[in-house]
């Protein structure tokens, strides 16, 4: 069962929130461990975003 995410935007800037500080997450293929604990959802309208999603590698994050 494949389940679709609730914001319409096609490519979603997703965050979730882990230990009080917002991480940038991308969807992704399958289940990650984080996406069973932590809720993402769309920067830009602030829908849940309930599909699978996987933490960015923090080489990714660097500025």
């Amino acid at each position: 069962m494949t389940r679709t995410p609730a914001s319409a935007h096609p490519w979603p800037r997703l965050v979730t929130v882990i230990d009080e500080r917002g991480h940038t997450v991308t969807p992704a293929c399958s289940h990650s461990p984080a996406f069973a604990l932590y809720l993402a959802h769309c920067t830009r309208c602030g829908a849940a975003y309930t599909g699978p999603w996987k933490l960015l590698a923090f080489a990714s994050r660097a500025a």
